[in-house]
């Protein structure tokens, strides 16, 4: 009788991590609008960071970067997904970095551009794998790349928007 109960609770115990996994490596993936392009504004240029899609299935979660601009924490890139940021004419920062709640295990990686008031950027940010052939080690490393338009709209037609992080709150 003992044996049942017990075996009856492990199940149950399995069931609901199980159940928790998948409802945890659902939310992940990027869930918002499809891609659109945002109007021009005024005395600042638009960029658009971007992670190219479709988005892979991960067993144990999927592993994105969180964006800084200028030091500030944006968003977290996820799969498939893109950012629209409005800045102002000169010099700014992008970073992608990782941390244990990200799963994203790459070097941070920074990228600095210059823009003007009036035009459009686009950064594709993601993972690639560097193979070393003299030893066959592969290391994973964080691209960030300035794409030209054309290029780029391609990639982000498959992609979707993530949320911008709420400065107060952090999140």
């Amino acid at each position: 009788m003992k044996l049942y109960i017990h075996t009856k609770i492990a199940m149950r115990l399995r069931l609901l991590c199980l159940v928790t996994i998948v409802a945890l490596g659902a939310c992940v993936y990027t869930t918002g609008p499809i891609f659109r392009p945002v109007a021009e504004q005024p005395g600042s240029a638009i960029v658009y960071v971007y992670r190219p899609g479709p988005p892979k299935p991960q067993a144990f979660g999927e592993r994105y970067p969180r964006i800084y601009v200028n030091g500030e924490k944006k968003f977290d890139l996820k799969d498939a997904g893109y950012c629209v940021i409005t800045l102002p004419p000169g010099q700014h920062e992008i970073k992608a970095v990782g941390d244990f709640w990200t799963n994203w295990t790459t070097v941070p990686v920074t990228r600095t551009i210059a823009v003007e008031a009036g035009r459009e950027y686009y950064i594709r940010v993601r993972p690639t794998v560097l193979r070393d052939f003299e030893t066959g080690r592969a290391s994973f490393v964080t691209e960030m790349i300035q794409m030209r338009k054309d290029e780029a709209l391609k990639e982000l037609s498959e992609t979707r928007s993530v949320t911008e992080t709420d400065p107060a709150t952090g999140r």
